[in-house]
């Protein structure tokens, strides 16, 4: 993998509208990796449903281990029920 996406919470402009680079996030893919200013490094899940898959499987942890690649979570099953069909 390449380096880290840099996650710019502290960028006023970020503050303002962070919708543009959520959108250009999903768009390179369901998961990705991003750093904080400090250099904190984390995996991002970008869309609704692939959240939700990685909370709901028990053994995505076990399957993917302690760090996960984004291959790793886009071949795990997707729950059955998606955002716009829960009550």
């Amino acid at each position: 993998m390449g380096e880290p996406t840099v996650f710019p919470y502290d960028d006023p402009a970020f503050v303002a509208d962070p919708f543009p680079f959520y959108k250009e996030l999903r768009e390179d893919g369901p998961v990705r990796r991003v750093a904080t200013a400090r250099g904190v490094e984390a995996w991002l899940i970008t869309r609704y449903d692939d959240g939700l898959a990685a909370l709901s499987i028990r053994a995505s942890a076990a399957t993917c281990g302690t760090r996960p690649t984004p291959a790793c979570w886009t071949s795990c099953p997707r729950p059955s029920a998606s955002r716009s069909s829960a009550a």
